[in-house]
């Protein structure tokens, strides 16, 4: 009696103790975004990749320039647009980074090297202005990763009505998870990436890239079963570091 009371309080205390991830899915709310993998928009002079996967998530994007003439992007005419508030791309400010090292002489004294050391510390800085206007030469492209996308903190939603059924990224393992799903009324977040670009680095005549996204759902998982882990592939021999659940149409949130 008293083994099986204890066992049902080690259940009790184990379950008590069980963190969960929330895991953010995000959908697009503009036209002419399509879903392979990554979300992409494509016009007749852009295609842009996204990938939002990352802790708190980031917009992280590839844009490639499809002409066969130069195209030009004004990030102070850009920013991200975070539930309203906007973010810029571009400030007018010079960045220092300074870092030091130090340096040691050493010298010949009565016969040993090192019986006497000095050293300095020399301070290096270098200050960097920011680029306002990029140059993307003909078929090539640039990648930005700046934003972190969710900055509120953890939410512990305890009252999820919903299952579903999730597969890892790289096996045939399924999972049920609690959800909660969202639509752009209801939506805890929705971002919006707003370019402005020109075919002319004057930007006599200029156009913009308006791209909308939304969490449309958020899904509670296991800790245990959420983190990164090594696996043994039989085909090479070698324990494989994996992440069960990367998307890039995801991004997750750990508790604090």
């Amino acid at each position: 009696m008293r083994l099986a009371l204890f066992s049902v309080i080690f259940c009790l205390l184990l379950c008590s103790c069980t963190k969960y991830v929330n895991v953010y899915e995000v959908k697009p709310a503009s036209s002419g975004i399509t879903t392979k993998i990554y979300y992409i928009f494509e016009n007749d002079v852009v295609t842009i990749t996204y990938s939002f996967w990352k802790e708190r998530g980031v917009l992280s994007y590839t844009l490639y320039n499809k002409l066969d003439k130069p195209i030009y992007i004004d990030w102070k005419k850009s920013s991200l647009v975070r539930n309203s508030q906007k973010l810029d791309y571009w400030n007018d400010e010079t960045i220092t980074n300074s870092k030091g090292r130090t340096v040691y002489n050493s010298g010949l004294y009565f016969g040993y090297y090192d019986l006497l050391t000095l050293s300095n510390t020399l301070t290096e800085s270098k200050s960097v202005k920011p680029e306002r206007i990029t140059f993307i030469a003909p078929r090539s492209a640039i990648t930005r990763s700046k934003f972190v996308l969710y900055d509120l903190p953890y939410r512990d939603m305890k009252k999820l009505s919903s299952t579903r059924n999730i597969k890892e990224s790289n096996s045939n393992k399924t999972y049920d998870v609690r959800y909660i799903e969202y639509n752009q009324q209801n939506t805890p977040l929705s971002f919006r990436n707003y370019l402005t670009f020109s075919s002319t680095e004057n930007f006599e005549r200029e156009a913009v890239i308006d791209n909308e996204f939304y969490i449309s759902s958020i899904m509670k998982i296991n800790s245990n079963v959420f983190m990164s882990r090594n696996e043994y592939n039989k085909q090479t021999k070698k324990y494989e570091y994996h992440h069960p659940f990367i998307r890039p149409v995801w991004f997750f949130v750990n508790p604090y």
